[in-house]
C-alpha cells in the first residue's frame, strides 16, 4: 500500500506543482496574493499522504483504465477540494497545527506585524479566501459533466455533515451512536473514499452496479478511518499525529469515543467527563485520567468492537468486487491502514 500511494503521490505532486505554476504566473499579474496563494497551496497539499488522489488512480486502474494521465486532473481536483476543507476546518476548530506544522491561518498570521489592528482575524479571513480558491481551482480540473455533478454533490454533502458536527459541538445534546456515525459518513467517509473511488471508476467506464458497490465500500472504510482518527486524537502521541492528545475533547467535539465514555462510565466520573468537553484548560493529566476511565469502563473496547465490524464488512465488499488481484490487494492494504494506522 505504501509503495502504491507513494508512487501516486510523487506523480500527483509533480502534476499539481506544474499546473499551479501556470496559475501562479497568470494570477500574479493581479496582485501579490496570486503568487502567494499558488505557492502556498501545492506545499500544503504535499504535506499530506494524498490518499484521496491515489484512490482516484486506483478506481481508474482497477476497472480497466489504461492511460493514467487521464486521471491526473481528477486526482488533483480531489486533493484541492481536501485542502480547502482542511484550511477552513482548522479555522473553525481553532487548530494551530496541521500535519505537524502551523495551520494555514497561523502561517499567514506570522506575515503581519503590530501595525495591524487584528492580525489573527485578518489571517483567518485571508485563509478562508485561500480555501475558496482551492475549491474554485478544483472545479477547473474536472471536464466530465457526470463527474462534475458527482463531485459537487459530495462536496455539498460534506458541508452538511460539517454543519451537523458544528451544531452538535455547540449544543448540550449528546448524540446517540448512530447520529455520530452518520456525521462521520457525511463529513469524512463519502468524500475521502467513496468519491475518489467512484470518480476514477467512472473515468474507466464502470457500470452503475459497480459504482453503488464502491459507494458502500467507501462509506465502510471512511467511517472506520474517522473512528481511528478519533482514537489517535484521544490516545495518540502528538509527535506522530501532529496534534496534542485530547484536542477533540478540548474543542468540544462529540466523537463516538466521547459518547461511549459518557454512556459506559460510572456515576462518580460523569461530572468530570461532562466538564471536560469543550474545556480548553484541560492538562495532560486530565486527558490521561479520561483515557484511564475509558479503558476501565469498557468504552475503548466497545469502540474497537464497532471498528472491527466496519472492517469485516469492508473486506466482504472488497472480495465481492470484480477486479484484478493487485487492485484487490491494494484496496485491502488501504483498509488495513485505515483500521490499524498508528499501531
Amino acid at each position: 500500500m505504501k509503495k502504491y500511494i507513494q508512487e501516486k503521490k510523487t506523480r500527483l505532486n509533480n502534476y499539481i506543482e506544474k499546473e499551479l505554476k501556470e496559475y501562479s504566473d497568470d494570477f500574479s499579474r493581479f496582485n501579490n496574493w496570486g503568487y502567494d496563494s499558488f505557492s502556498r497551496i501545492p506545499e500544503f497539499i504535499s504535506r499530506g499522504k494524498m490518499i484521496r488522489g491515489a484512490l482516484v488512480y486506483l478506481g481508474f486502474e482497477a476497472f480497466g483504465g489504461k492511460d493514467i494521465s487521464i486521471a491526473d486532473p481528477l486526482a488533483a481536483a480531489i486533493e484541492l477540494l481536501h485542502a480547502g476543507f482542511l484550511i477552513h476546518d482548522d479555522i473553525m476548530d481553532r487548530d494551530d497545527l496541521r500535519r505537524g506544522k502551523p495551520a494555514i491561518h497561523v502561517s499567514l498570521r506570522d506575515k503581519f506585524d503590530n501595525s495591524f489592528t487584528d492580525s489573527g482575524k485578518t489571517a483567518e479571513n485571508i485563509a478562508i479566501c485561500l480555501g475558496n480558491i482551492c475549491y474554485f481551482t478544483a472545479f477547473n480540473f474536472i471536464n466530465d459533466r457526470r463527474i462534475s455533478m458527482l463531485f459537487n454533490r459530495e462536496a455539498i454533502i460534506t458541508g452538511l455533515g460539517q454543519m451537523d458536527d458544528l451544531y452538535l459541538s455547540s449544543s448540550k445534546e449528546i448524540p446517540d451512536h448512530e447520529k455520530t456515525l452518520n456525521i462521520y459518513r457525511l463529513k469524512t467517509a463519502r468524500y475521502t473514499f467513496s468519491l475518489p473511488l467512484k470518480a476514477g471508476a467512472i473515468l474507466a467506464g464502470a457500470d452503475e452496479k459497480t459504482l453503488k458497490t464502491l459507494n458502500e465500500l467507501g462509506i465502510e472504510i471512511g467511517t472506520l478511518f474517522q473512528m481511528r482518527d478519533d482514537e489517535l486524537n484521544f490516545y495518540g502521541d502528538a509527535d506522530k499525529t501532529g496534534k496534542p492528545a485530547g484536542s477533540d475533547i478540548r474543542e468540544g467535539k462529540k466523537t463516538l469515543i466521547y459518547s461511549l465514555l459518557l454512556h459506559h462510565s460510572d456515576q462518580k466520573h460523569a461530572e468530570f467527563i461532562n466538564q471536560s468537553l469543550g474545556n480548553q484548560n484541560l492538562n495532560n493529566d486530565d486527558i490521561k485520567k479520561l483515557q484511564e476511565i475509558s479503558i476501565d469502563c469498557g468504552a475503548k473496547e466497545k469502540h474497537e468492537k464497532i471498528a472491527s465490524e466496519f472492517h469485516l464488512k469492508a473486506i466482504e465488499i472488497i472480495n465481492y468486487l470484480d477486479i484484478d488481484e493487485n487492485s484487490r490487494t491494494v484496496l485491502k492494504n488501504i483498509l488495513n491502514y485505515s483500521y490499524k494506522r498508528g499501531y
